[in-house]
């Protein structure tokens, strides 16, 4: 189930990231109300992204997709700012979308028969500082509210990531993301 799940995330992560290419920047943003957002902490510093209608300089969107009677759940930000390119992204996966629903936790030992991958990426200068294929030490995630007429999800996330190559650790905490909406396929 792992490999089922790391192949859309890094690819949605890539497409998101890079598909943020605009010259505007920011460093900061505040949360516009009903207005897809995401927040954390990435190794203690900030990475807070909205989706913006004056620019597609921040993205941040979700996808569901069904292959072979398994879904993938996942949400991917990314934007580009004064440093650089930077984006997270996460998917949950298994047999049964039923069960996330409002109030569904899962962390990587208590799944509910789930499969969770965290993505990160930082580029800096054109250098790919921070990007995997990453091993998923610890994970949880929060969905506080997911209307699927609608397609709009609301939750909370964290996962600590190890670079496969590098063994350089990355603790994504405090995570938040609101009104986040999900395409399907």
């Amino acid at each position: 189930m792992k490999n089922l799940l790391s192949v859309p995330i890094l690819i949605f992560l890539i497409l998101v990231t890079f598909g943020c290419s605009s010259d505007s920047s920011s460093d900061d943003v505040d949360s516009e109300p009903g207005v897809a957002n995401l927040s954390a902490l990435i190794n203690g510093n900030l990475l807070s992204l909205q989706n913006s209608t004056e620019s597609d300089a921040q993205s941040v969107t979700g996808g569901y997709y069904v292959s072979n009677n398994i879904f993938t759940f996942s949400i991917a930000s990314g934007g580009t700012f004064n440093y650089g390119i930077e984006g997270v992204a996460f998917s949950v996966g298994g047999e049964d979308f039923s069960i996330i629903e409002d109030g569904f936790e899962m962390t990587l030992t208590n799944n509910s028969g789930l499969s969770f991958y965290g993505g990160y990426s930082l580029i800096v200068d054109g250098e790919e500082t921070a990007i995997g294929p990453f091993t998923t030490q610890s994970a949880y995630l929060k969905i506080n509210s997911i209307n699927k007429n609608t397609k709009i999800v609301s939750g909370e996330f964290a996962f600590t990531l190890v670079n496969n190559q590098t063994n350089e650790q990355y603790v994504i905490s405090n995570g938040v993301f609101n009104n986040v909406e999900y395409t399907t396929e």
